[in-house]
């Protein structure tokens, strides 16, 4: 959910109130107990966005809902009344008829700006609604509705309303909206009477608490808590669909999974993700609050009577709470918080639940509910306030306007359509990093969690939760006294930019020498003992002239705190790179880009002990005090005083007027560090992003294969720092996806220390010692189009010329003087990676008598990027770089990575001398116009037409895609290659009109398409790239496959009510033409794809019809009456705990294409069993040898099942017999399994046995009728996929065989590698025919992956002289 800094002013009308449109009751109605709580008293808010409607021309939409609202007012006249207090501060309706308060605006946006997700909280929602949003505001005398109608310049508008919440819960405003809605519609009444009936929710007489309702008392000490609405806090919009659900529900409790709901199971998530990030001591009690609907409820014991009458508007909902320590909800898993959830949703179904709450109001005085330490959450999922029509279609968005601590679960599509629930979160900054990492961690299983580095070289994510016991906070005084002096910091320094505290951590393991010995005590004395020599570090900052910043040193002394936790060393797990688990806990003070720095301490440090002996120590420095280098010299200085040292080694200097502006300041050098990129808001990635973490590690094979890239002479010259810095930011710019003329930079730090500062060189400018910032940032800068394009050597050349400008001696001067001049600016972050090099820092070496350190670096990842010196797996030491992107870009990041390094290494995907070369980094600039609906060229029948119980197979309720790539056709030259495309598909559509309908929900969810002749999605694109620039062998995933087709590819997407073909047209600047079509899978497999392709095809070279007549006939592939399933159907039944797969859709995977030619395929049939010989196919070969890799690769346990799951044909069969022209789905799933041990101990040829004997079992005549039989009888399942290798032959499909009338077909396939596989037929670079087989694995499996293919693929031949050298040998 991407966020949007939209700002708008709308232009309102003066407020008017409506009246109802005819004459109503005056009357005094007293509110419910229930809905006269305190904690009601304020309004609440609904927002509906709506499209322009061509139908509605000429109509205004706030007049239409004015007019609606007066007419609705008729029947619900108390909303047009007011509040006033009667005995006892009893809330009391006068129903006045006054009105409501209705405003008309106008605002110069349009719907498009809000974004493509709309989720709270609503951009520029204050412009929107009527009233400030409060939750204490006064209710009394005042309008009980505000309704403000907001015309957009689109078209389209927004309405808004706020309503009293006394009058009315979420179910009651939707109520009201609705009537307005069908009034609006013509309608004569609302089609859901209202009623007031408040009495029912009145205390009891007398009133007797009869249930505990902790949700009104406090918990205890309040006052500890972590948030509050007076925070400053982060917004964050997290989105829960089918793949988060189920990740949730395989957690759940056994005897939860069937009866929790998704709510259930989404609040109990996020309340301990929460809890967690928030930090709470173990011993504090958390909540969770929500809302429980008492609608449906029966008012005794007996159950005789519903509570509530059909048409209740009032609130008729009771909270309910469960409760823990912290400690217990953090350290006990996932499903210890469902059962917390549940239980409290069962106490609140008690019969007299919601009565209690009403003798409670009135007892105590109606009590406001207890929010403190409480996650508060309400289920808006079934409010059905996006069903809102006021004549102009359903509005796109309809929920709450604003985001509040208290959340809402909404009902949403994701940006790839799919349906899904949306939660808010709203939390102080400190908290939302760590929130957001936890709430990833918990959403793959174990096994799935992905793996992060490339090239064998692994870095586990660690899914540690822990909270620290710390002791009070204490100042370290320096040990003996020193000077109360006034010091001012230099001019670089004081940049605002660096007015933060930077952080690093050290972990030490248990040293049996130090036994008795406390780290914490030892490195407590060290600190006193350093802050003799450093004890500036013991003042404080204070504001001088100008906002010059200046030490006070008052010899205050640094924060010192003691912690300990109970977890080891070990529980890290052993690679350790930022963001650390857990950091908050080990360090003082939460982390921020933007802290005050003025009169706090400038030392914070943190030793926390391990239960294992271990510590680690925390150090978080003000940066404005001292750089890497300077802080690298101070925490030496404590190691040398805890080694017993009476003086540091490097005596401290000051000397920071060195680096003080001129007189008169002069600025000499260009410094675009300090100056914004034009268009600055044009950025694609920012702090407030929810950001995925990678750290990448670089060795020896990697830097090799950097180097050789480099030109010739820089090879000598630049450093390992460069090299990789300028292939990290190549790599970014590629996965940021920024247009071609944007300016992107790459910013670091390079170090002044040693440089001399005039022209003659004579005095160097730093002494040894000195201990402040001495740095420079430096830019190097380009077109991201140039940096994209161009090879790596261009971007390296980049970086060495802005290092080289900064080298000049009086550049550090220049700096100091554009500080003075400018006041201070901060340097320019957007487009830009920032990075700097912390590998010769030696903090690594660091040791306070515990031995070597484990692990020093940062303590978080940012957006600035770091450099670690860091050992690999296997004990190669290189260069970690941790990197943080949006998740949208992070699988291309990782992607392009691989790809460079691989390219550079001369390494092709592939082998036995089939090279199949990756395709260069495509950045493209892509205009598209706007998606028309081509509808059929003629008039066709408006009917229902069921699907097949084949087709309605949940798993094929998504869009599968494909993809040609044509030459330029120089004879057609003069021709538009859209027209006749779009000529094409509107006369194809005739034939084939139910593709131009909508599938409607039928009956048990039934499937049917509504044939409307709406038509099929159609798009037209340019792109500036040329065919070439694909490369010489095309293979999925297509680079920018997401350019070139009008959908996102996902396999859960929604398919109803959606069109069934979307079809792009992509022109090249060569000329040549990229056709990318995407069909709904329910409504044809790849046979009616390609059968329908055909006949635009032949459309388009002027066929008056297609060759072969499509035909429905879904009827034949139905259950049969009764069901009965003849066969058994493994291919939907999961594998013996499905959770120990080895791979999952989250997981980063890279991409490998196979090539199998003759050479290959001899060496399978000559391994193939006699008897197969001469009858199993190319694809059997292929599939049970890839399968069989695949399974080694993975490294399955030897007793689990493995299984080959491959699609069969059944065209052709007798029973039943489809037509010809036939294009639905009308295929079977076949298994074939084995333990993973089998399977990897026994020859190819058991494997291949296995295929052929699954394939023969499929072959039953009735075997695609049982599948059918068992679709009805068990719901509609999907196909199991755990541990499984999925693939199909599109060897026969003859898509490279069509021809619009643009030249040969380069390329005819999918367009994106998933986990399932196809055999694509394919030319290798020699010219050979194959068959290619992409493939997608995890890192840790690719490489192995690779090694076995290659195994097992020895030719007769290589054998033969293998044998004969290996006898020579023998034989000397």
């Amino acid at each position: 959910m991407a966020q949007f800094s939209l700002t708008f002013t709308a232009r309102r009308r003066e407020a008017v109130l409506v009246a109802p449109a005819k004459s109503t009751p005056y009357e005094l109605k007293p509110l419910s107990d229930i809905d006269d709580q305190h904690g009601l008293r304020f309004y609440r808010s609904g927002i509906l966005f709506f499209r322009n409607n061509p139908a509605q021309s000429g109509r205004d939409p706030a007049a239409v809902i004015k007019r609606s609202l007066a007419e609705a007012l008729v029947y619900y006249y108390p909303l047009a009344g007011r509040l006033c207090a009667g005995p006892s501060d009893k809330l009391i309706v006068e129903c006045t008829g006054d009105g409501a308060v209705f405003v008309e605006a106008d605002a110069d946006v349009r719907l498009e700006d809000f974004g493509g997700a709309l989720s709270p909280p609503i951009p520029c929602s204050d412009q929107l609604l009527c009233e400030p949003e409060s939750t204490s505001s006064d209710v009394i005398g005042r309008p009980l509705v505000y309704i403000q109608v907001t015309r957009l310049a689109c078209g389209g508008f927004v309405f808004c309303i706020q309503i009293c919440h006394c009058m009315a819960d979420a179910a009651g405003l939707v109520q009201f909206v609705m009537a307005m809605g069908e009034l609006a519609q013509g309608t004569t009444a609302p089609a859901v009477p209202p009623v007031w009936a408040r009495e029912v929710l009145n205390a009891r007489s007398p009133p007797r608490v009869t249930h505990p309702h902790p949700e009104y008392e406090q918990v205890p000490d309040p006052t500890k808590d972590r948030i509050s609405p007076a925070d400053v806090l982060a917004q964050r919009p997290f989105f829960f669909g089918e793949k988060e659900i189920l990740a949730l529900r395989c957690q759940a409790p056994a005897h939860l999974r069937a009866t929790c709901s998704r709510f259930d199971m989404i609040a109990a998530y996020v309340w301990r993700c929460r809890t967690i990030a928030l930090g709470y001591d173990s011993e504090d009690e958390v909540r969770i609050q929500f809302v429980v609907n008492a609608r449906g409820k029966r008012n005794n014991a007996q159950g005789r009577a519903p509570m509530l009458p059909r048409g209740f508007y009032g609130n008729a909902f009771a909270f309910t709470v469960a409760s823990s320590t912290a400690g217990e909800l953090c350290r006990k898993p996932f499903s210890y918080a469902l059962e917390l959830v549940a239980a409290a949703k069962a106490r609140s179904a008690a019969v007299d639940h919601l009565q209690s709450v009403a003798d409670l109001m009135v007892l105590k005085g109606r009590p406001r509910f207890a929010t403190a330490r409480t996650y508060l959450v309400s289920d808006l999922t079934k409010s059905g306030l996006e069903e809102l029509d006021f004549g102009w279609g359903k509005g796109i968005y309809g929920g709450p306007a604003t985001a509040m601590l208290a959340t809402f679960h909404i009902p949403v599509r994701s940006a790839g359509g799919e349906r899904g629930i949306l939660v808010p979160v709203r939390l102080p900054e400190f908290a939302m990093e760590r929130f957001v990492v936890e709430m990833k961690r918990g959403l793959v299983m174990k096994e799935e969690e992905e793996s992060r580095g490339y090239g064998g070289q692994q870095y586990a994510t660690c899914s540690l939760t822990f909270n620290a016991r710390r002791s009070e906070a204490v100042l370290v005084a320096p040990e003996k006294p020193t000077p109360y002096k006034l010091k001012p910091l230099s001019d670089i320094d004081d940049q605002r930019g660096l007015r933060f505290y930077r952080s690093g951590v050290l972990f030490y393991r248990k040293n049996p020498a130090q036994s008795g010995c406390d780290p914490a005590a030892v490195i407590k004395q060290s600190l006193a003992e350093a802050l003799v020599y450093y004890y500036p570090l013991a003042g404080r900052l204070r504001a001088g002239p100008d906002d010059k910043l200046i030490v006070e040193c008052t010899g205050e002394g640094a924060v010192f705190v003691e912690a300990e936790a109970d977890v080891r060393l070990e529980d890290f797990d052993g690679e350790l790179s930022p963001p650390i688990p857990c950091n908050d806990q080990l360090l003082c003070e939460p982390e921020s880009a933007s802290s005050s720095v003025i009169g706090r301490p400038l030392v914070y440090i943190q030793v926390t002990r391990l239960v294992c002996g271990g510590f680690i120590l925390g150090v978080q420095l003000c940066h404005c005090m001292a750089d890497a280098v300077g802080l690298m010299q101070f925490v030496m200085a404590m190691f040398e005083m805890a080694a017993g040292a009476a003086e540091p080694t490097i005596p401290p200097v000051w000397a920071r007027e060195i680096l003080n502006a001129r007189s008169p300041p002069c600025v000499t050098h260009p410094h675009p560090e300090y100056e914004e990129v034009p268009d600055p808001t044009k950025d694609r990635i920012s702090p407030a992003d929810v950001l995925a973490h990678r750290p990448f590690f670089f060795g020896e094979k990697e830097m090799s294969a950097l180097h050789r890239q480099a030109p010739a002479y820089l090879r000598g010259t630049c450093s390992r720092f460069d090299m990789i810095a300028a292939y990290v930011w190549r790599c970014r710019t590629i996965a940021l996806g920024y247009d071609p003329e944007d300016e992107v930079g790459a910013q670091f730090v390079v170090n002044a220390r040693g440089k001399r500062n005039n022209a003659q060189g004579r005095s160097p400018v730093l002494p040894r010692g000195f201990y402040g910032n001495a740095f420079v940032f430096t830019v190097a800068s380009s077109t991201a189009g140039e940096l994209c394009r161009k090879p790596f050597s261009y971007a390296l050349e980049l970086v060495a010329a802005a290092k080289a400008r900064s080298a000049a001696d009086d550049h550090l001067q220049s700096v100091a003087d554009l500080m003075v001049l400018k006041g201070r600016p901060r340097f320019a972050t957007a487009r830009t990676y920032l990075v700097s090099d912390l590998t010769k820092m030696g903090l690594d070496e660091l040791d306070f008598g515990w031995g070597t350190v484990v692990y020093a670096g940062p303590a978080t990842a940012m957006l600035a990027t770091f450099h670690l010196p860091a050992r690999s797996a296997e004990g190669e030491r290189g260069i970690l770089v941790p990197v943080r992107l949006p998740e949208f870009a992070i699988e291309r990041f990782v992607a392009e990575m691989e790809r460079g390094i691989l390219m550079m290494e001369g390494e092709s995907h592939g082998y036995g001398g089939r090279q199949y070369a990756t395709v260069g980094s495509t950045c493209m600039a892509m205009s598209k116009i706007e998606a028309v609906l081509l509808a059929p060229a003629k008039p066709t029948p408006q009917e229902l037409k069921p699907l097949s119980d084949i087709d309605d197979q949940r798993g094929l309720r998504f869009y599968r895609s494909g993809i040609l790539f044509c030459r330029i056709n120089p004879a057609h030259s003069d021709l538009d290659p859209a027209a006749i495309t779009k000529r094409a598909l509107a006369e194809a559509l005739v034939y084939y009109y139910p593709l131009a309908g909508r599938l409607r929900a039928g009956p048990g969810d039934k499937l049917i398409v509504e044939c409307t002749g709406e038509g099929a999605v159609f798009v037209e694109a340019n792109a500036d790239v040329r065919l070439d620039d694909f490369g010489p062998a095309l293979s999925p995933p297509i680079p920018c496959s997401d350019q070139l087709l009008c959908e996102p590819e996902s396999t859960s997407s929604d398919v109803v009510d959606r069109p069934l073909v979307y079809f792009q047209l992509t022109r090249l600047s060569c000329g040549g033409i990229i056709f990318g079509i995407q069909v709904c899978h329910c409504m044809a497999d790849a046979v009616g794809v390609m059968q329908f392709a055909m006949a635009i095809v032949e459309m388009a070279a002027g066929a008056a019809e297609p060759s072969i007549p499509p035909v429905w006939a879904r009827e034949i592939l139905n259950a049969r009456s009764p069901p009965c399933v003849t066969h058994p159907h493994p291919e939907y039944e999961e594998v013996p705990d499905p959770t120990k797969d080895r791979i999952s859709p989250a997981d980063v995977l890279a991409h490998q294409p196979f090539f199998f030619g003759e050479k290959e395929m001899s060496a399978l049939r000559r391994q193939a069993p006699a008897y197969l010989r001469g009858t199993c196919s190319r694809f059997d070969m292929i599939a049970a040898y890839v399968w069989q890799c695949r399974t080694i690769a993975l490294g399955y346990d030897p007793e689990d099942e493995v299984r080959i799951q491959f699609v069969v044909n059944a065209r052709g069969k007798r029973n039943p017999m489809l037509p010809f022209g036939f294009y639905g789905n009308a295929f079977a799933f076949t298994v074939a399994s084995s333990t993973a041990g089998e399977l990897c101990r026994k020859p190819f040829s058991y494997a291949l046995e296995l295929v052929a004997a699954a394939k023969a079992r499929s072959a039953a005549d009735d075997h695609l009728q049982s599948v059918a039989d068992l679709m009805v009888l068990k719901g509609r399942p999907r196909f199991a996929m755990a541990r499984t290798y999925l693939v199909s032959d599109l060897t026969k499909m003859g898509m490279e065989d069509l021809d619009f009338g643009w030249g040969t077909v380069v390329y005819g396939g999918p367009a994106t590698a998933m986990l399932a596989t196809f055999h694509i037929p394919a030319y290798s670079a020699e010219g050979e025919r194959g068959i290619l087989v992409p493939v997608r694995l995890p890192e840790f499996a690719m490489e192995r992956f690779v090694a076995e293919m290659e195994r097992g693929l020895v030719t007769k031949e290589e054998e033969e002289e293998e044998s004969q050298v290996m006898k020579v040998c023998s034989h000397l």
